[in-house]
């Protein structure tokens, strides 16, 4: 009797062995599959009591995985940041190039063109070629303001489109997250296989690159995933839309209640195009709309205070839409050089409102600023959140990089380490099978003396 439970108890080793090497050429064919982790088929010693009739031998316990779970949810941080920080980086390059650094090309060439064209006005007041430069100088400098505000009234809008799309995304990975929490939910608690368990942490890598979320996995296998304030994503097998609304001035994040999430979304690229739409950008065009106005009404209301070359009251250079926005709708009045106010009221046909107009260009008008100085100031408020945005990025970037080779060294399929355990299982295997065929020998020579 002992002989055959001997048998036997080989023969389950050589099946838990044939599990066990069927493990390893799975983690081997996997070994580049995003979100795969080692597998190891778990063995336990089987009881070893003669006297009870046990005679040990090896079973096989449950599959194990080498997922680490605060490696993953590190990399879902770093994902998080990294996607955020690439994003405004983005977003920035867009408008880097409105905005001369030099400060020879762009509005900074034109403010400076035409306050030299009041300087040479002061010279020469009542020349016809002098008055019509200045309203040629005023043209170019409309034109430097509608094209630098337009190229990032382009970006605004390209980023709002943009939001709309990255919610639609994580709409749709949030679907795929319920789905496959429902093929998780119908193992029936024996756990998740690994490939849908790749799929599942796949899904939540991505979903992190682009919003804030936090996640907890349940005893069934299943994860809810919510926002960072708490806004249920999925639950189970239940997703939830988010929606946009961007009919305002501010690009909002709602539920399906029509609830305001937009607080509750500061990471991941969905983040940082909220930032850009609803901040920065927004935050450069109010400070160009008061350059370009804070310009325009001074200029005007020093024409307008001086004597024409009739000597009628001067008539306005600049006009603008304040609700559109100064930068963006400055223009021409329909001023023709006689009407350009170059004398002051006190002496006409003089230059007077010319000098006045001339000190433009050394004047304090905007935060203690010059014109030149306050373009300055935002061209340079641009350039140092670039300079952030790259050292951010580069940052988390490196962060990110770390965090998954962390991961990889943890729960990652090494070859070389499944070769080893290839070939110990291969030599289990093998004895267990030298075993049988021993016991088998001496069974039958058991019987022959029997006979």
């Amino acid at each position: 009797m002992p002989l055959l439970v001997s048998i036997r108890s080989a023969a389950e080793g050589m099946r838990v062995f044939e599990r066990s090497l069927a493990t390893i050429e799975n983690n081997v064919a996997n070994v580049s599959t995003p979100g795969y982790v080692r597998q190891r088929q778990a063995l336990i010693a089987a009881p070893f009591l003669p006297e009870g009739g046990l005679y040990g031998g090896v079973l096989a316990g449950s599959r194990e995985s080498a997922r680490d779970d605060f490696a993953e949810r590190m990399v879902r941080e770093r994902t998080t940041a990294s996607g955020y920080e690439d994003q405004v980086l983005e977003g920035l390059n867009r408008i880097e190039p409105a905005f001369d650094p030099t400060g020879e090309a762009g509005i900074p060439g034109a403010l400076d063109k035409l306050f030299q064209s009041f300087s040479a006005l002061t010279v020469t007041p009542n020349d016809t070629v002098a008055r019509n430069v200045v309203i040629d100088r005023a043209r170019v400098v409309v034109s430097a303001f509608r094209n630098t505000i337009s190229t990032v009234d382009t970006a605004e809008a390209d980023i709002r489109t943009q939001v709309t799309t990255r919610v639609d995304s994580v709409n749709r990975v949030a679907k795929l997250l319920s789905e496959y929490n429902t093929q998780a939910s119908n193992s029936g608690g024996r756990g998740a296989d690994p490939a849908l368990e790749a799929a599942i942490y796949n899904g939540l890598e991505e979903l992190s690159g682009q919003l804030d979320i936090r996640t907890l996995k349940q005893t069934d296998g299943t994860f809810t995933v919510t926002t960072s304030g708490g806004f249920p994503l999925v639950i189970g097998s239940q997703q939830f839309d988010l929606t946009v609304d961007a009919s305002g001035q501010t690009v909002q994040i709602l539920d399906p209640a029509g609830n305001q999430l937009t607080g509750q979304i500061t990471g991941g690229s969905l983040g940082g195009l909220l930032a850009l739409a609803n901040t920065v950008l927004p935050g450069v065009k109010t400070d160009m709309n008061a350059l370009a106005q804070t310009l325009a009404d001074r200029v005007n209301g020093i024409l307008m205070n001086g004597l024409d070359a009739n000597g009628l009251s001067g008539m306005p250079l600049f006009q603008y839409d304040g609700v559109l926005g100064a930068a963006g709708s400055l223009a021409l009045t329909s001023v023709t050089a006689p009407e350009i106010a170059a004398a002051d009221l006190a002496s006409p046909g003089g230059n007077g409102n010319a000098l006045t107009l001339a000190s433009l260009s050394d004047s304090i008008e905007l935060g203690g600023l010059t014109f030149a100085g306050s373009y300055g100031n935002i061209a340079s408020g641009v350039g140092r959140r670039i300079a952030s945005a790259k050292e951010n990025q580069g940052v988390q970037s490196e962060l990110m990089t770390q965090a998954k080779i962390l991961r990889q060294d943890q729960s990652g399929v090494s070859l070389d380490e499944e070769a080893v355990k290839m070939l110990e299982y291969q030599r289990a295997y093998q004895a267990s099978a030298q075993m049988i065929t021993v016991l088998n020998a001496l069974t039958q020579t058991l019987i022959d003396m029997v006979r």
